[in-house]
């Protein structure tokens, strides 16, 4: 439903405002105190945010209350660490 179709455009929004590195953005705009991010939504973005090295990204992402723990598995600091290298 809305519910559905809400929460895809705040992460294509989310997509646009990282691909623009504009975390202000993001903030004020996308990440509202009422918005609930479902586990593993935030990974995409936080998988780019660390390639490109948006800062302002990765500190908003874990302000947000996004799981290193989750994320940081040994495949995706392989992935990390491979792809950088091929950068």
């Amino acid at each position: 439903g809305s519910d559905s179709h809400e929460h895809k455009l705040n992460l294509k929004q989310l997509k646009i405002s990282l691909a623009l590195n504009r975390a202000d953005i993001a903030r004020e705009k996308i990440f509202l105190e009422n918005k609930k991010w479902k586990k593993g939504d935030l990974h995409d973005c936080m998988y780019q945010a660390l390639m490109e090295d948006r800062q302002g990204f990765v500190s908003l992402f874990l302000e947000q209350g996004f799981s290193l723990d989750d994320f940081l598995t040994i495949h995706m600091l392989e992935r990390l660490y491979s792809d950088q290298l091929k950068r």
